[in-house]
């Protein structure tokens, strides 16, 4: 009877031994684990980084930025990120490495194809090669995520408005400027849409828009003065015009727009004096030295006017305008004596 009871409870006690070392036979390394409070630190970790590695880029100190992206890297060499390969990129592109930001670009949309901000910056990177188709289906693609972003719907109108596209650019810059209300360049964009459409008023109100929003460039003034000047208000032409040349002294094509404005005017000694300067600063450009002659030949200073087309014919052979123009100056000449 006592045996009995011995090796039952020697089992009972073996059982109780082997049940207490199975969480232990059948459980896995900590090592293993991915314990919910390690992923949070990790993450927190990671955001620290993203926050710093931006800062330092939009401060254009990119060299600390791809150091910590590095740092990052070494801490996390599996990582999958979209903001890693977005990071990555932009450091690509601000050295010239166009063809590795692309591809890291791709790469951040890949991981999220809702990346409107990657979209974004790989469709101006398009845009700046010349690739407009590209540039336009990542705007667009942007633009559908980001509907309200002013600067997507700002790079699409400024993307059309390049590829003369006047009614599309049009739509997506007044989105721009109702999305952000003091957005200056939008409004300048908005005036050339409506000065390459020929509505020169509606132009004018643009540019004058962008000039309150403290947006100043040596162009709004020569589009501002040639607008003004299509609408036959020569005073405020020449005066904006001039300011244009005030900003950027070696702006030409006002001084050629003032040369021409005072040469219908016969107020050709200030003509020639804005011809002269343009010239000057551009002599490759055959066109000022034409509008030169053309000055010339209102003031009848004919054996000027027909040195000057001799030798645009030399240069244009093929040219038989310039031709045309040299026998009507040599027959007026001879008219007048």
């Amino acid at each position: 009877m006592f045996g009995s009871i011995l090796k039952y409870f020697i089992r009972v006690c073996f059982l109780l031994i082997i049940l207490a070392a199975c969480p232990f036979l059948y459980a896995e390394s900590d090592d293993n684990i991915v314990k919910p409070e390690n992923k949070i630190a990790d993450d927190v970790i990671k955001n620290n980084f993203f926050v710093k590695i931006e800062k330092n880029i939009k401060k254009e100190k990119f060299i600390t930025a791809e150091k910590l992206l590095n740092e990052f890297y070494a801490s996390f060499p599996d990582t999958n990120d979209r903001k890693y390969y977005y990071f990555r990129a932009v450091i690509n592109e601000s050295r010239g490495e166009l063809i590795n930001a692309v591809k890291n670009y791709k790469r951040a949309i890949e991981l999220n194809p809702e990346y409107s901000q990657a979209r974004n910056s790989l469709g101006l990177l398009y845009f700046s090669l010349g690739k407009y188709d590209n540039a336009e289906d990542q705007f667009l693609n942007a633009v559908k995520v980001n509907p309200y972003s002013p600067f997507i719907n700002f790079n699409l109108g400024d993307l059309y408005l390049a590829m003369g596209k006047l009614n599309e650019a049009e739509k997506f810059l007044i989105k721009a400027c109702n999305y952000k209300a003091n957005f200056g360049e939008a409004y300048f964009n908005l005036g050339l849409v409506k000065y390459n459409k020929e509505a020169y008023a509606d132009a004018l109100n643009n540019f004058s828009n962008a000039i309150e929003l403290n947006y100043y460039s040596h162009e709004i003034y020569y589009y501002l003065g040639s607008a003004y000047n299509k609408l036959g208000n020569t005073e405020l032409a020449i005066s904006n015009l001039i300011k244009a040349i005030d900003i950027k002294d070696n702006f030409t094509v006002p001084m050629i727009e003032l040369g021409r404005i005072y040469n219908e005017h016969k107020n050709y000694h200030d003509a020639l004096k804005y011809y002269h300067k343009a010239e000057s600063i551009d002599f490759e450009d055959l066109n000022i030295r034409l509008a030169i002659a053309e000055c010339y030949f209102g003031m009848k200073r004919y054996d000027d006017a027909i040195d000057i087309i001799e030798g645009l014919v030399e240069l244009r052979t093929d040219n038989e305008n310039l031709k045309k123009l040299l026998t009507k100056i040599k027959e007026k000449k001879s008219f007048d004596n």
